[in-house]
């Protein structure tokens, strides 16, 4: 393809997994580009991380991760970089763990995924009981960019169930304590 292709593995989403054995063989007959995984098994994004390693005819390929709370983990590991939902909430921390690892700096690196892993816990305010993971995530993402001045209206589209006007204050109260307002 002309166009860069990059297969993304959420089974959350799609109730399937990306075996790894695939993506490289995709990746070996330059279907693939690249890979954003977001399914949080670690074991096969490193077995796709060695397995570009070996494969001389894989040099290009751009192995992405999208765990919020991992990124640190994957870059050690040989991940190329990360796409995760809560850069859009807070992209300088993002950048800087970037920049902390590409630097060999993981005593700095690990204190930064900390305090991102802590903002992430924004994603379980909305009530279990009233909405989904997906719904009270997305809501939580939003709340905290409407709360930065990013956009103008925290509202999520159907059919997401949006945060309680508490509930956005308790996701203000995740970026205070992650020093973002």
């Amino acid at each position: 393809s002309e166009v860069p292709v990059i297969a993304y593995d959420l089974p959350s989403g799609v109730h399937t997994k990306l075996p790894a054995d695939v993506v490289l063989e995709l990746a070996a007959e330059g279907v693939l580009a690249g890979l954003k995984d977001s399914s949080g098994d670690l074991a096969a994004f490193r077995d796709v991380l060695r397995g570009a390693r070996g494969h001389a005819g894989l040099a290009g390929f751009s192995a992405l991760t999208g765990s919020e709370l991992f990124v640190d983990s994957a870059l050690a590991a040989g991940a190329h970089g990360a796409v995760p939902g809560l850069a859009n909430v807070d992209p300088e921390g993002y950048v800087r763990l970037y920049q902390l690892c590409k630097a060999g700096d993981w005593s700095a690196a690990r204190v930064e995924q900390e305090r991102l892993c802590g903002l992430f816990g924004m994603v379980r305010v909305g009530a279990p009981g009233r909405m989904g993971s997906s719904s009270a995530a997305l809501g939580a993402f939003k709340a905290a960019l409407f709360l930065r001045g990013v956009i103008a209206c925290p509202v999520t589209a159907e059919p997401q169930v949006g945060l309680s006007e508490g509930e956005v204050g308790e996701v203000g109260e995740f970026l205070v304590r992650a020093g973002l307002l």
